[in-house]
C-alpha cells in the first residue's frame, strides 16, 4: 500500500479547505473565478467593442511585432495596449495604441510594467 499525500490547502487567503485533487489550486468553494472574486473579462474593459477591435487588429496584423523585428515569424496571441489603459484610459479603443504580441513578449512587457509600477510606488515618501 503506497502512502497518500495530503492535498494542499486552497490558495484563497484564510480558506481552511483543501483542494480536490493534486495539481489543483482551489477548493470546491473557490474553484470558479466568481467565487475567488477574480474579475471576469467583461468587467476588465473587455467589452464587445474591445473584442471587435481586437479581432480586426489581429486580422490586419497577425504576427508578433517584436518577433518580426528580431527576424522571426510568430503568430500573435495578444493585442497589447502600447500605452497601458491604467496610464491613459482614453486610448483603450485607439487603434494606434495597439500592437500584436506573442505570449512570450506580452508576458515580458506585462512583467516589466508591473516591476516599474512597484518601483515607483516604493519611492513614495510615505512608504517606509
Amino acid at each position: 500500500m503506497s502512502p497518500t499525500l495530503a492535498l494542499p490547502g486552497c490558495q484563497v487567503q484564510r480558506c481552511p479547505n483543501r483542494v480536490t485533487a493534486q495539481g489543483k489550486q482551489y477548493c470546491v468553494d473557490h474553484s470558479t473565478a466568481a467565487a475567488r472574486n477574480t474579475p471576469s473579462r467583461s468587467t476588465k474593459s473587455y467589452d464587445r467593442n474591445w473584442q471587435r477591435l481586437r479581432k480586426m487588429h489581429l486580422n490586419g496584423s497577425p504576427l508578433c511585432v517584436h518577433c518580426e523585428a528580431e527576424g522571426r515569424v510568430t503568430i500573435a496571441q495578444h493585442v497589447d495596449h502600447i500605452t497601458p489603459i491604467a496610464i491613459d484610459p482614453s486610448r483603450r479603443l485607439d487603434p494606434s495604441n495597439l500592437q500584436s504580441l506573442c505570449i512570450s513578449h506580452h508576458s515580458a512587457k506585462t512583467r516589466r510594467e508591473q516591476q516599474e509600477q512597484e518601483a515607483s510606488t516604493d519611492r513614495l515618501p510615505w512608504r517606509g
